[in-house]
């Protein structure tokens, strides 16, 4: 090497390490972001999960009640509602309360007991007890039924 040579260096002002360094913070903001938005992402589905699994505690305490043909005579015999315990759920379910009723055709209006198709509602509630999810939910289903079981009842509320 020649002394022109060294004289050359000497004049360079170190530009690439500035660079450097701003690419280099340049990539470590765009990874934190990433890793950021990944954990975001993570948290919105697993609420929604808990959301869902929330839904079908409600859904089964329901299903519950609805195969007990006991909680349609009027909902008499029924409580003004039932807790159930479903894992780490804890499910409120109202007494199912008729809102219509229809006599059935095919039968004889002198009949003394003619089937009427029936429609009860119900308000049912869910809590989860691990990650805070609360579901309220309201389903009806219709069944035929003998007639004097749809009596006017108010509705209750477990939910409020």
């Amino acid at each position: 090497m020649s002394i022109s040579s060294f004289a050359y260096f000497k004049r360079q002002q170190g530009a690439v390490l500035p660079i450097a360094l701003f690419i280099l913070l340049l990539v470590t903001l765009l990874a934190v972001s990433t890793m950021q938005s990944s954990t975001i992402d993570l948290k919105i589905a697993q609420n929604r999960q808990a959301r869902i699994q929330t839904e079908r505690a409600v859904e089964r305490s329901i299903e519950r009640i609805i195969n007990d043909p006991s909680n349609f005579t009027n909902a008499i015999g029924m409580a003004n509602s039932q807790d159930m315990n479903m894992g780490s759920w804890t499910v409120s379910v109202e007494r199912p309360y008729c809102i219509a009723k229809k006599s059935a055709t095919g039968y004889s209006v002198n009949a003394p007991l003619v089937p009427e198709y029936n429609v009860w509602a119900f308000e049912a509630c869910a809590t989860d007890s691990l990650t805070g999810a609360r579901v309220v939910m309201q389903q009806g289903v219709r069944m035929l039924m003998l007639s004097g079981n749809c009596l006017p009842n108010n509705p209750t509320n477990p939910c409020v």
